[in-house]
């Protein structure tokens, strides 16, 4: 929606009392490429996430999870927030060139992101 597809991704955590509030395991992103659509890089991100879940399932049974607080702030988006327009406005990002955007910058727009990972165990 935003024109920041460096956004798109799943978040690994433990559960808590709250919704989606539990401490970070690791965030899950997809691999984007030039060619990809809206279809592509949800696929991607499904696959990416469940990939993360084996591997945050895995250390946590190895004993070598850190896990990170969630910090506030934020957007929150709801159900109620994705309509047809939002849809069309997906799609247009799509079709003006957002991709291609943030594959020329990744380096940048990556690095300004606050992403936890998994340690490598060997």
């Amino acid at each position: 929606m935003n024109r920041q597809p460096e956004y798109v991704g799943a978040t690994i955590h433990y559960l808590d009392e709250g919704i989606d509030t539990g401490p970070i395991l690791a965030h899950a992103r997809p691999c984007v490429d030039s060619a990809d659509g809206p279809h592509d890089v949800g696929n991607k991100t499904i696959v990416a996430a469940a990939q993360m879940l084996l591997r945050a399932a895995s250390a946590h049974v190895a004993g070598t999870t850190r896990a990170v607080p969630q910090w506030q702030g934020g957007r929150l988006y709801q159900r109620k927030d994705f309509n047809a327009d939002a849809v069309r406005a997906l799609y247009r990002n799509f079709e003006t060139g957002m991709i291609h955007e943030y594959l020329t910058a990744r380096t940048a727009r990556d690095a300004a992101l606050r992403l936890i990972e998994l340690e490598q165990v060997a």
